[in-house]
């Protein structure tokens, strides 16, 4: 158990100790050197083993900052998808706003049109009206002229 961890942790495999916690390896590694009869070999083991807690620690620090900027970079990259679609989005508003007031232009267009035949057609009107009020008025006479005699 706890003697097998810390040999791999000393031998340069440290996948083991993450298992415990550093300060809870480095406890268990001072009460392992203890139990030992060579006192100088528990020394060395004991700062082997620290200096390994200390890498592994510093490994995991740098395993977070690195997890927190991947993660930075996962909404960074979530937030540009967002805006790539809200641009999208406005994009095709501006589009239907464009075929929208191209419609209105030619309806404008087409009551323009409408409202020129139908002034031409009130002239037309008022120029056949004044024709059948003068032959109305030389029928009139005439009627009248007859009516004399």
């Amino acid at each position: 158990g706890d003697i097998a961890v810390a040999d791999r942790v000393r031998q340069g495999s440290p996948e083991d100790a993450f298992k415990y916690p550093p300060t809870r390896l480095l406890e268990r590694a001072e009460r392992l050197s203890r139990g030992k009869k060579n006192k100088n070999g528990g020394k060395l083991a004991r700062e082997q083993l620290a200096n390994k807690v200390k890498e592994l620690a510093r490994s995991n620090a740098e395993l977070e900052q690195f997890a927190y900027v991947a993660n930075a970079f996962g909404e960074i990259a979530s937030l540009v998808g967002t805006t790539t679609e809200a641009a999208r989005e406005i994009e095709l508003s501006t589009k239907q706003q464009t075929t929208a007031v191209e419609q209105v232009n030619v309806a404008i267009s087409n009551v323009a049109q409408s409202t020129k035949e139908a002034e031409a057609s009130s002239s037309q009107t008022l120029q056949t009206a004044s024709q059948l009020t003068g032959l109305s008025q030389d029928l009139a006479r005439l009627v009248d002229s007859q009516a004399e005699r």
